[in-house]
């Protein structure tokens, strides 16, 4: 697991690549980190790599789930269906990476679930309005 220094907010940014000596202490005038701030924290994973992975269990779940819930049982309707929720991933995937690659902090697992699933739903209101019209 690879660590990565976390500076609080109240203290200036490293210089890019600056890792701070064992022997390291912050000056005074910076004032102490807020309670419980962890200095050090695991280095991001990537979030485009985290949302594709939460995509890739959580989407066939949601085919599988929406299948169910309006007993698709024609195949060609059920097809449209997954072909449309492919899609649906493929524009999710990048906003989710690129939403929790600007937020600056990095995403608990759950996190990414919810984001996914809004992004999902989100979309499949939109493919249902476009077919509506």
């Amino acid at each position: 697991m690879a660590l990565t220094y976390n500076p609080p907010p109240n203290w200036p940014g490293p210089p890019p690549g600056w890792r701070p000596a064992a022997n390291w202490q912050p000056p005074q005038e910076w004032g102490p980190p807020p309670p419980g701030w962890s200095l050090w924290v695991e280095a991001n994973p990537g979030p485009f790599r985290r949302t594709l992975i939460v995509l890739a269990v959580v989407c066939p779940l949601w085919i599988v789930l929406g299948a169910l819930a309006f007993r698709v049982g024609d195949p060609e309707q059920l097809g449209r269906m997954v072909g449309s929720s492919l899609v649906c991933a493929l524009i999710v995937l990048p906003l989710v990476g690129l939403l929790a690659r600007s937020s600056g902090r990095r995403w608990p697992t759950w996190l990414y679930v919810v984001a996914v699933l809004i992004g999902l739903l989100g979309m499949r209101i939109l493919v249902t309005l476009g077919q509506l019209s």
